[in-house]
Order: structure tokens, then C-alpha cells, then sequence
């Protein structure tokens, strides 16, 4: 088992507590199957749930956005808060406006 700290230090620990507070802002919680990490292309840290309808991120710089992935193409689509994300996920259903499946 990876050491939590070992990943989780120093700004990496402030930008994991600002997903985390937008989780608790967007009135979701962490379960057992709540997974975060650090994405080695870019290095925004990140936290996903399979109850979420994406994922949040920070970035480098300290700014949260909520990530949906299309599963179809893979296009990353940003937003600012977690109902704009949720509502773009529910709308678009598995696809994405990049991928056509509209």
C-alpha cells in the first residue's frame, strides 16, 4: 500500500483539501469507492466517485473545476461548479457534442 503522505505533500495536500471542500460545497460525500490521485501529465490532483457524474480537480495554480470525461471520445469538458457539470453528463448521456453522438 502506497504511503498516503507520500503523494499527499506539501501544495499537492492543500490542492487534494480543495477538491475535497468542493465535494462537501457541491453536497456530495466520499464512500469507500472514492478514488484521488495525481495526474502525471499535468499534475492537477483530482478525487472521482462512481456517484458523481465526473471529477473534481485542482490545478497546479489552485483553481477546482469539475471534470466530465465523454466516454465516448474521452473530451475532457470543464466546469465551475458541480450541477453545471451534472446537468451537461444527464444531457449528454455517454457522449459528448465533440464526438457527434447528438
Amino acid at each position: 500500500m502506497q504511503n498516503f503522505f507520500g503523494q499527499f505533500a506539501g501544495a499537492n495536500l492543500g490542492r487534494l483539501i480543495s477538491c475535497l471542500q468542493a465535494v462537501r460545497d457541491a453536497g456530495l460525500g466520499v464512500t469507500k469507492h472514492t478514488e484521488i490521485g495525481v495526474n502525471k501529465s499535468s499534475g492537477h490532483i483530482w478525487a472521482w466517485d462512481e456517484c458523481w457524474g465526473g471529477c473534481v480537480s485542482c490545478s497546479l495554480g489552485g483553481s477546482v473545476s469539475w471534470v466530465y470525461s465523454c466516454p465516448e471520445c474521452g473530451r475532457e469538458h470543464f466546469f465551475d461548479v458541480y450541477n453545471d457539470m451534472s446537468e451537461y453528463a444527464k444531457e449528454h448521456d455517454g457522449f459528448c457534442e465533440n464526438c457527434g453522438g447528438m
